[in-house]
């Protein structure tokens, strides 16, 4: 369930995170349908917890690099640089690099499986 997840997540913070849903309800679409990381979530960190860059969502504030399967993780990374792009005013070259940074990252990590 998602609002546990928040809870266990983000302790206190939940309650910001509820809080942005009631401004924009599609805050609650979660940013790929196999976990429960919601768009909110992800503004979230983004305001309030210093994440200046796409692999600091994923792997420091989020957990979620631990939780996405690594043939998702581009359609994952695009989906919240898209929010950070709107959030931090970045250009597309930026939201590129970014992308392309925690993907250089995810390979290391999976390099050993086949």
């Amino acid at each position: 369930d998602i609002s546990d997840h928040l809870y266990q997540q983000y302790g206190k913070g939940a309650i910001y995170i509820i809080n942005l849903i009631k401004k924009d309800e599609s805050l609650k679409e979660r940013v790929i349908d196999e976990n429960d990381f919601i768009y909110a979530e992800i503004l979230y960190v983004l305001r309030y917890e210093m994440s200046p860059h796409l692999i600091d969502v994923f792997c420091r504030r989020t957990e979620m690099s631990l939780w996405i399967h690594h043939r998702r993780a581009l359609e994952a990374a695009e989906n919240v640089a898209k929010i950070m792009q709107k959030e931090y005013s970045w250009d597309n070259e930026t939201k590129n690099e970014e992308i392309q940074r925690y993907l250089d990252y995810v390979k290391k990590c999976v390099s050993f499986i086949p």
